[in-house]
């Protein structure tokens, strides 16, 4: 095979937005996550298997009697065109998050709602103190469809179809885990190669624009076959990833922790 046909492959492949999807999995092998990329799962909707296009988890296990595995299922997009983020909540008391987002857990002897303030205090979304409700892609012709809605709806349905598996159903998970707190979350993620911009008002009623590295979003989704009705979705820019999985991380440690505090007070309340 000839250089030139080389850099025309290479080309290709980066314009088809394959190329971000290799840079982007780089990234989580990097910070010692297990990565897989064009991942199966299924669409209760349309009735068939698609495609996600990145599967990632990270492990926290504190002792032999905790395990936590944080999931990641991504949607990788290229664009020429910004991405605009339109603000919601944008009054900088953003208190973070709770269990929205699909989990399953098993072996833990006290109820999780005590772990929500941990689950909040290290929510990505709180270090930004705002969320988003929807996005213009700017320049794009009207007739086209969006790229983005399809995308945050193809990750929620990733990490249901997940949390779903026969392996978390039945009476498999409490005879594996009997003796092991045990708990997966499952978080739905666009990673974005390309400009991302913030909207809001200001004040004086005028459009502020700033270029951002992620925005936390709240994503309204339900359909016939899906009834969860919301989910906490973030978008990250590919250039910002590496700082974002360190807070994923960093908050997975944070919950395996308290899981295992709690586990060693004799006075709590079984759930």
């Amino acid at each position: 095979m000839d250089d030139s046909l080389k850099s025309k492959l290479a080309a290709d492949i980066d314009k088809s937005g394959f190329g971000s999807e290799m840079r982007a999995i780089r990234v989580f092998l990097a910070k010692g996550w297990g990565c897989y990329g064009a991942q199966a799962y299924f669409d209760r909707d349309e009735g068939k298997t698609r495609e996600i296009d990145i599967s990632a988890h990270y492990s926290a296990e504190k002792s032999s009697k905790v395990t936590l595995e944080y999931m990641v299922k991504a949607e990788v997009k290229k664009t020429e065109r910004p991405w605009i983020v339109f603000r919601h909540q944008d009054d900088g008391e953003y208190e973070g998050d709770s269990w929205v987002n699909p989990y399953v857990k098993a072996g833990i002897p006290f109820n999780t709602s005590m772990l929500s303030p941990v689950l909040a205090e290290t929510s990505p979304r709180k270090k930004v103190g705002w969320m988003a409700r929807s996005i213009h892609e700017a320049f794009k012709d009207p007739n086209q469809p969006s790229r983005w809605y399809s995308a945050f709806a193809s990750t929620c349905k990733a990490c249901e179809d997940y949390i779903g598996h026969d392996f978390f159903s039945g009476g498999y998970m409490k005879m594996a885990f009997k003796d092991v707190s045990y708990l997966t979350m499952c978080n739905p993620v666009i990673i974005l190669d390309g400009l991302l911009v913030s909207a809001r008002l200001t004040d004086k009623g005028e459009t502020q624009l700033d270029e951002i590295e992620y925005a936390p979003f709240e994503f309204d989704f339900r359909s016939a076959k899906y009834e969860r009705g919301g989910y906490r979705v973030d978008l990250v820019t590919l250039k910002y990833l590496h700082s974002y999985l360190d807070l994923c991380a960093s908050r997975a440690n944070h919950l395996a922790e308290k899981i295992q505090e709690f586990q060693a007070d004799e006075f709590l309340e079984q759930e």
